[in-house]
């Protein structure tokens, strides 16, 4: 019986990021799927549910796609952690997490810090 990957839907339109990520989540045998905004990321959340989702602190501040995924679903709500690339003030992380976000992280920029992180949040979701 083969094991079924984990599924990452990546929120983010800096495209040197997103193809590090998903080469590295894929070499890892995760199933990665891709979103540069809002719209394309409720168009595949509302196809499918996915294991974790890794939002762009930018991607997170535009339109409303924390709140929807907080409003239609509490479960897929605790899936979201909001990536951010520099220091995030007390006040912005209050108003991210006000917006729906379960959980924000420093963006990981290197192979190691990306994997620990994602199998932590999975690890997580799982208890």
């Amino acid at each position: 019986m083969s094991k079924s990957k984990n599924s990452i839907l990546i929120i983010d339109d800096e495209l040197g990021w997103v193809d590090f990520s998903r080469s590295i989540l894929k070499a890892a045998g995760y199933a990665v799927e891709i979103a540069e905004n809002a719209m394309e990321a409720w168009d595949f959340l509302t196809k499918r549910a996915f294991d974790l989702i890794l939002m762009d602190l930018k991607q997170a501040e535009k339109g409303d796609i924390l709140q929807k995924i907080a409003k239609s679903s509490p479960h897929e709500r605790r899936r979201v952690v909001v990536l951010f690339p520099t220091y995030l003030s007390p006040s912005k992380m209050r108003g991210v997490f006000k917006s729906g976000a379960y959980d924000c992280e420093d963006k990981p920029f290197d192979k190691s810090g990306l994997i620990r992180m994602v199998k932590e949040k999975l690890t997580e979701l799982a208890r």
